[in-house]
């Protein structure tokens, strides 16, 4: 139901040229078919909102896309990820995301981790736990014990 109803939308988004919202539209099927385990499909659908929000210069909007897709690409077990994580950690500091900094950080250690590389993740969870001590996260508890089990 759901994706029947994106997908709605985003033929009349798309016959209104109203890409902003396409964009949206597109990252938000591309999580919903993340959350059923279509990684394939996420990824398609969230490189098609990334393209437009590259074209609309929305740079928030890509941070937060770069990192959805990082997440779906650590699904799949691909390493593409790191890079992809990189990147929008970058945006994120550019338009001031602290938080999404932090979580951006968090994920990434995780995925270091499931792909062999422990000490990278500790690296990237200590950075995110600054952040997260930072802002007063409730985030940071999580990360205190992953370290906790990192480090033992």
């Amino acid at each position: 139901m759901a994706i029947e109803n994106y997908e709605n939308a985003l033929e009349i988004q798309r016959e209104l040229g109203d890409r902003r919202s396409e964009a949206n539209t597109l990252a938000n099927l591309a999580g919903v078919h993340k959350s059923t385990g279509s990684s394939r499909l996420a990824i398609e659908n969230y490189e098609k909102a990334l393209a437009i929000q590259k074209e609309l210069q929305d740079r928030r909007g890509e941070s937060y896309t770069l990192s959805n897709l990082a997440e779906a690409y650590a699904t799949e077990g691909n390493n593409y990820s790191i890079e992809l994580y990189e990147n929008a950690l970058v945006l994120k500091h550019e338009v001031g995301d602290i938080r999404g900094e932090g979580i951006t950080l968090w994920k990434m250690s995780i995925a270091l981790d499931n792909f062999g590389y422990l000490l990278e993740a500790i690296d990237r969870a200590k950075s995110a736990l600054r952040i997260f001590e930072q802002i007063d996260s409730h985030e940071a508890k999580r990360v205190r014990q992953q370290l906790k089990k990192w480090q033992a």
